[in-house]
């Protein structure tokens, strides 16, 4: 494995819609930065740990010993059951008869016009819906990985790099949720 980029994949199981949240939570954790809007002005605050009740937890995972061994972490908020539903949905297992509509918020930066996440409406039971397992997975990139990662390994996935300013470069494909949810029924 010399020379091959590493890579960590996380998911966040522990509770009833947290996933939701992994991209934003991973993202300040590992590259240690906060970015908020001010009096209508973006903000970026440097996170020097992250608070939970009593625990204290160091933030910058990527500022961290070794940590110049990780390539990049991966974290995807749509892999759940639901996009096991609808994979395999397309993949022809399961009835014909099951309708599935799955609605949402897409990043917006594509549109010049509003840039602010996009709601949308997907019909997984109609001819030509189309769905990758890749599909909102979120690449936080190393800025000081020995061995970096290029962003052609993982296409269809959202690349975020982090500048030294603390600025966040994205790198997004033309369509990527950032939430979901999917209705299930049967047809009669």
């Amino acid at each position: 494995m010399k020379d091959v980029p590493f890579i960590i994949a996380v998911q966040d199981f522990h509770s009833p819609g947290v996933m939701r949240a992994i991209p934003f939570a991973m993202t300040e954790y590992v590259f240690g930065v906060r970015h908020r809007i001010d009096e209508s002005s973006r903000r970026i605050d440097w996170i020097k740990e992250h608070v939970w009740h009593n625990s204290r937890e160091k933030s910058g995972f990527f500022r961290f010993p070794n940590a110049e061994n990780i390539s990049a972490v991966v974290v995807n908020a749509q892999g759940t059951l639901q996009k096991f539903n609808r994979l395999g949905y397309l993949a022809e297992f399961g009835s014909r008869r099951v309708r599935m509509v799955r609605t949402g918020f897409a990043r917006g930066e594509g549109n010049s016009g509003n840039q602010a996440p996009a709601p949308f409406e997907h019909n997984v039971h109609e001819p030509g819906y189309m769905e990758t397992w890749v599909e909102g997975m979120v690449v936080l990139h190393n800025p000081q990985a020995r061995i970096k990662l290029r962003p052609e390994m993982i296409p269809g996935a959202s690349h975020e790099f982090l500048k030294t300013d603390g600025r966040i470069m994205s790198l997004v494909p033309e369509f990527h949720p950032v939430f979901s949810q999917t209705a299930i029924k049967i047809a009669t």
